[in-house]
């Protein structure tokens, strides 16, 4: 699998051996070396593939039956839809040539709208049907870096569904999750808060010396190990029929909330961190109201993975503010 020294890599590292298999994982060379520290497994191998969109898998794929794609360039980094786009297709068009045509890829909800607005309206539910819309060519030097990067999402997902079309025997699945919270995985390698990816948010909420909302909205959410969960039953779902999508929504109802609405179960489920959260704990009365929001249809997660109970977002969250807390013990932050 790529991205294994990942937020969400990581975790579907420690799923996939917990279930009995064996995962040769890359990962960019400053990052090897620890990831193999942090999971001293027998079943784990690591290979260091630095380059996405020119990098030779022929060695990496060999003697295995599938792959998980969950490299993905960050926010604001790099160009994302260059490195989004030719590095999904140089892994698919390597395992296909190697003959392995099991390929899952990690993608996101947000290809399925065009912007963050569209959420907030309760009547809409999108399905594994709906695209965002546009081209590469919309995407601008000027673009802000969240748009960039959802677009880079949506460009690299149907590139690989084309590819799939006219390639039927590449057994493809890609799984859609919202905003991903929830413990730390053990093989993650934490260099600066940056490595907490979505966590990160959470620990802007009692960050040192000044504590402090996030810009962003989360209310469509999921936990990590339900994400990894996802991932591992997807190497053993029936095969797609011809002209199939399986587009997998990963997200519980219940799993929407306000930043505020966060900052008072920490408070009320870890008082010990009050004096750190922002606004002492106690956010003021109707500082940030829930609104109705879009459903997201999860059929195909059931119908597909046999997956339809989530972890809720109160355990989500404790158990993530508690993870990045033992890792900034540690002196990881």
């Amino acid at each position: 699998m790529t991205g294994a020294s990942g937020f969400v890599g990581s975790q579907i590292v420690e799923h996939l051996l917990n279930a009995g298999y064996a995962v040769r994982g890359t990962s960019r060379s400053n990052k090897a070396e620890q990831l193999l520290k942090n999971c001293p497994h027998p079943n784990f191998e690591v290979v260091i593939v630095d380059d996405l969109i020119a990098g030779d898998f022929f060695a990496v794929l060999q003697d295995i039956n599938a792959v998980i794609h969950v490299a993905s360039p960050t926010i604001g980094k790099v160009d994302p839809v260059e490195v989004a786009i030719g590095g999904t297709m140089n892994i698919i068009r390597q395992a296909y040539d190697a003959k392995v045509f099991k390929v899952t890829v990690l993608s996101s909800f947000s290809t399925l709208f065009n912007s963050l607005k569209e959420l907030d309206n309760g009547s809409l539910v999108l399905t594994d049907k709906d695209w965002k819309k546009g081209t590469k060519e919309d995407v601008k030097p000027d673009t802000p870096a969240i748009d960039a990067y959802t677009a880079s999402k949506a460009l690299a997902e149907r590139a690989a569904w084309d590819f799939a079309e006219s390639h039927p025997e590449l057994d493809l699945i890609t799984i859609l999750p919202p905003f991903i919270f929830g413990p730390l995985p053990r093989a993650l390698v934490v260099s600066d808060p940056t490595s907490l990816s979505t966590d990160g948010y959470l620990y802007q909420l009692l960050a040192q010396p000044v504590a402090t909302y996030p810009a962003v909205s989360a209310r469509h959410a999921v936990d990590i190990r339900d994400v990894a969960t996802a991932a591992v039953l997807s190497l053993s779902a029936t095969k797609k029929h011809p002209g199939e999508q399986r587009r997998i929504i990963l997200h519980d109802g219940s799993f929407n909330f306000t930043w505020t609405e966060v900052v008072r179960h920490l408070a009320h489920a870890r008082p010990e961190l009050k004096s750190r959260l922002v606004d002492g704990g106690e956010p003021a009365a109707g500082r940030e109201t829930a609104k109705p929001v879009a459903t997201l249809d999860t059929s195909k997660a059931r119908e597909v993975l046999g997956l339809s109970t989530f972890i809720d977002w109160k355990q989500s969250v404790t158990d993530a503010v508690d993870s990045i807390l033992q890792r900034e013990s540690a002196g990881e932050l």
